[in-house]
């Protein structure tokens, strides 16, 4: 059960990167009212960005990353530790709505997050089924009988 999980938020992961991710609304008064959307990818690329103006939801993609490399070659407790930091820093992106921040370099222009798209959704599955899988008990190889084997006289 664990293992699908896990391969389930990989999968979700990738989703999140494809699809619609943020909606920003333009709120500077020469463009006020127009529509930006962000698909994962770019926001995966850029996100990193959002630091400079306090916002560290970013710094889950790190954690989740390290988190299923860990989870995958059998380090239960750092996949654990990595996967729950990576939630808890998910978690901030629900202070983002209705903050207004920068749109470019300069600080001229300012937009708002207006709403999540399916690839910020699909994100926090990701995020939020790897954490569910390190937690559940690991998938345990078969056994091979002990012993020799019983051949008939």
């Amino acid at each position: 059960m664990s293992r699908r999980l896990f391969q389930a938020s990989l999968v979700l992961f990738v989703l999140a990167c494809i699809l619609p991710a943020l909606h920003f609304r333009n709120v500077t008064p020469t463009g006020a009212g127009a529509l930006n959307s962000q698909h994962g990818g770019a926001v995966l690329l850029m996100g990193w960005l959002s630091l400079f103006v306090g916002q560290t939801a970013w710094l889950a993609n790190p954690c989740f990353v390290l988190g299923s490399i860990l989870q995958g070659v059998g380090r239960r407790l750092g996949a654990r530790i990595c996967l729950a930091l990576a939630a808890l820093l998910a978690a901030t992106t629900a202070k983002l709505p209705g903050a207004v921040i920068p749109a470019d370099e300069a600080g001229v222009n300012k937009m708002q997050l207006d709403s999540f798209g399916p690839g910020a959704w699909a994100w926090f599955a990701a995020i939020g089924l790897g954490l569910l899988a390190a937690f559940l008990p690991a998938p345990t190889p078969p056994q091979l009988p002990s012993g020799p084997p019983n051949l008939p006289k």
